[in-house]
């Protein structure tokens, strides 16, 4: 049991990690909307069951967010 939790708690830190530079180099006109977004349902999709809920909830909010600036 404590190899799943070791490996759940290295793929939330590399989900967060992850949303956290999308988010960066979207604000910093590095990659588009549409690539940010896709990059967040990647992540989402990836890690979603995989580790805890807040943490593929990042992914999720991020996209949610960038769909709303249409």
């Amino acid at each position: 049991m404590s190899d799943w939790k070791e490996f759940s708690s290295e793929l939330a830190r590399k989900a967060v990690e992850q949303v956290s530079i999308v988010s960066y180099k979207y604000d910093h006109n590095e990659i588009t909307r549409e690539q940010a977004m896709i990059a967040a349902d990647i992540i989402y999709d990836l890690t979603s069951g995989l580790v805890p809920w807040d943490v593929a909830d990042l992914a999720y909010n991020l996209r949610k967010e960038l769909k709303n600036e249409q």
